[in-house]
């Protein structure tokens, strides 16, 4: 985790709680749900729970992991901060909602 008395690591902590907060009302609206786990050496890592069926078959695909990686990436590098982001997938049973 970042050390709280440093004055770039808590603007690194509130840039990254902001982003995953961004992203995380973005997957709501499918079911899913994103989850800032550390920040430490310069990297974000964030979980990420799908909410909806991932194989696109019907009317609408929800964001995979790797695409949530990317874009949140993208605006990191806009926003001019210079942190890495690591989304892991936590897979969610389709039939029940659980984790699996």
């Amino acid at each position: 985790m970042v050390a709280p008395d440093s004055g770039a690591a808590t603007a690194d902590r509130e840039a990254a709680e902001e982003l995953v907060a961004q992203f995380d009302r973005m997957v709501r609206r499918d079911g899913g749900s994103l989850t800032l786990e550390s920040l430490q050496d310069r990297t974000l890592r964030v979980t990420h729970r799908s909410g909806g069926d991932l194989t696109c078959e019907g009317d609408s695909c929800v964001l995979r992991s790797v695409e949530l990686e990317s874009m949140m990436a993208e605006v990191l590098e806009r926003r001019g901060l210079r942190l890495r982001v690591q989304v892991r997938s936590e897979p969610v049973s389709s039939a029940t909602g659980e984790t699996e």
